[in-house]
């Protein structure tokens, strides 16, 4: 599974990054081998204006092997939180999705 964490125009560190992949693996880790590609985008709603408590959102879109993607997002107050709430989305949506073709 190839992960890639888009930042975009939004300020990141090595802190972020490390966090969002450790969600994601655990998260994730168990279905590795069914998707092909995970892929993290950041944005900061109101970067060049006034900050307000939910300006911050997380998209993540999962390839899983021969369906289609699947796409969740969260919006929040804090990238690491909402990077959380995000990756335990992603990991409900797979195990339903999964679940329907076993």
């Amino acid at each position: 599974m190839q992960l890639l964490v888009n930042t975009g125009q939004v300020s990141s560190s090595d802190a972020l990054d490390a966090h969002i992949r450790t969600k994601l693996t655990r998260a994730l880790g168990h279905l590795g081998e069914r998707l092909t590609r995970v892929e993290v985008h950041l944005r900061d709603e109101n970067q060049l204006h006034r900050h307000s408590s939910d300006d911050k959102r997380v998209t993540i879109e999962a390839r899983p092997r021969g369906m289609r993607p699947i796409t969740v997002e969260a919006i929040g107050g804090d990238f690491f939180q909402v990077a959380g709430v995000a990756s335990g989305k992603l990991g409900r949506a797979l195990e339903r999705r999964f679940g329907r073709r076993a």
